[in-house]
């Protein structure tokens, strides 16, 4: 109700003689205030601000009068059930269909988070790898592979198909990419699709077996990687026991040296 309609009505109403005891309407200060000043009126009590949480406060009350306590306790079931489904009717175990139990999805056992373990030297083969990305971010794509074991060397350059080269990555690399076209270092080179690019890499990983990927900084190479993999459908544990990180060791090694930029695969 708008305040010059309610004082209006106040003031009617008590040119009337009629005493007012209870005014219910929007929650509004102006209005009390404006009754107070222009009515004289001194007491809250005699006004007061209503809402529609309260009008539904006062239809429940009338309503539990009017039914009795069980109007409040068959709203409260209802409104159990529209939460729950059918969790709390009686028997509902026992009228399960036997076709809504093949549609139910087993919840996965929960993530192990990976350790470290011990590798066989002498049952393995080291792959030492490196990567050219987009940038640095937990989203950046291959751009190149690189990889030597065994006197065998690869190497694939790879079109990113989402993420444009940073302009940091270029000047590491010499890597860009113009009009779909890829560059090293202002000359034109092959290169390949993602899941084409990756595919050429398992390729020569299957020449050779419990195979462990080598890198500088693995951490960050090993979830390139394996996210790389996983976009174009494969798993990186099908093919690799696991990682090598040549940084610590390094650092342990040469501890009051820089070993940022240093130490080139």
């Amino acid at each position: 109700m708008e305040p010059d309609m309610c004082i209006q009505m106040l003031q009617e109403l008590g040119q009337n003689d009629v005493n007012v005891s209870t005014v219910i309407m929007d929650n509004d200060s102006t209005t009390v205030a404006r009754a107070r000043l222009e009515l004289q009126v001194k007491h809250q009590s005699p006004l007061s601000a209503g809402s529609k949480s309260n009008d539904f406060r006062i239809a429940a009350a009338v309503a539990q009068k009017n039914l009795g306590h069980q109007y409040v306790i068959q709203k409260s079931q209802e409104s159990s059930e529209i939460r729950e489904g059918t969790t709390y009717k009686t028997c509902v175990d026992l009228n399960n269909n036997e076709g809504d139990m093949e549609n139910i999805t087993e919840i996965p056992p929960p993530l192990r988070k990976p350790q470290s373990t011990p590798i066989v030297h002498d049952q393995c083969t080291f792959v030492y790898f490196d990567l050219e990305t987009t940038g640095l971010g937990k989203d950046c794509e291959v751009t190149q592979i690189g990889a030597y074991a065994s006197e065998k060397s690869f190497s694939q350059y790879i079109l990113p198909s989402t993420q444009p080269i940073s302009p940091s990555a270029t000047a590491v690399s010499g890597i860009a990419v113009k009009e779909n076209i890829m560059f090293k270092n202002g000359v034109q080179v092959p290169c390949k699709n993602a899941k084409d690019g990756i595919e050429t890499f398992i390729t020569w990983l299957k020449n050779f077996s419990n195979i462990v990927l080598v890198a500088h900084n693995a951490k960050f190479d090993s979830n390139v990687i394996i996210r790389a993999m996983h976009q174009v459908g494969l798993r990186a544990s099908d093919f690799i026991i696991g990682f090598v990180d040549t940084l610590p060791l390094l650092e342990k090694l040469f501890p009051t040296e820089s070993l940022t930029n240093k130490w080139i695969l």
